[in-house]
């Protein structure tokens, strides 16, 4: 009966383009319908029975398709890409910014007040291009739930790595702050030790939770 699930599959995917990512998407729905058909054989429902289910419940795949085929909201993505570089670029400035207010114009606190002002937009920029993706009402279908399914994964991984990005920028960001203003290069590389266990704690936490809102 699986191999009946794949049959289907492979009819569905005749005409569309044979590109890595189709493939990788059919490969991905394949193990999906497998695992819900396992679930209904589990609740007792016939092989045949489970099957008219799984089935029932695909949707219409040509849209899935066609949303591997066709990007959209590009505008937008580029956009969203702008704003991520600028934040990364001010991150990187922030402490020439304190030294310039420090040394040049000789006012410590105007070097603080750029040096955290620069980490403040920043950061606000990066939860403003995590907040503003569009989200969507699909349709209660299988196809639908899959949809769901990645776009969320790939949404936890980006919205991750850009976390974890300018943690690690914040962290460099301190690193030489530190140093600089108080001269204690010897002593201040633990700063990375720090942020590397924090990472891992804030890390593993992430994963917790993921776990439990499956």
């Amino acid at each position: 009966m699986i191999e009946r699930i794949r049959e289907y599959l492979e009819r569905a995917f005749a005409h569309a383009p044979q590109t890595a990512k189709v493939l990788e998407l059919k490969e991905e729905l394949f193990a999906n319908l497998v695992d819900k058909y396992q679930d209904q054989l589990n609740n007792g429902a016939s092989e045949e029975e489970a099957y008219n289910v799984v089935i029932g419940g695909i949707g219409d795949i040509s849209d899935l398709i066609a949303s591997m085929e066709e990007p959209r909201d590009v505008d937008a993505k580029r956009r969203r890409a702008a704003i991520t570089a600028v934040a990364v670029a001010l991150y990187i400035l922030s402490p020439f910014l304190f030294l310039v207010g420090e040394e040049l114009f000789h006012l410590e606190m105007l070097g603080m007040f750029l040096f955290f002002g620069c980490i403040a937009v920043a950061t606000a920029m990066l939860i403003y291009v995590h907040m503003t993706k569009p989200e969507t009402n699909p349709e209660e279908t299988m196809v639908e739930d899959f949809k769901k399914w990645r776009r969320q994964s790939a949404r936890s991984e980006a919205a991750q790595g850009s976390l974890r990005s300018a943690f690690w920028l914040i962290v460099v960001v301190i690193y030489f702050g530190v140093s600089f203003y108080f001269g204690i290069w010897g002593y201040s590389w633990l700063i990375f030790i720090i942020g590397a266990a924090i990472d891992r704690l804030v890390s593993g936490l992430w994963h917790l939770k993921e776990d439990g809102d499956e």
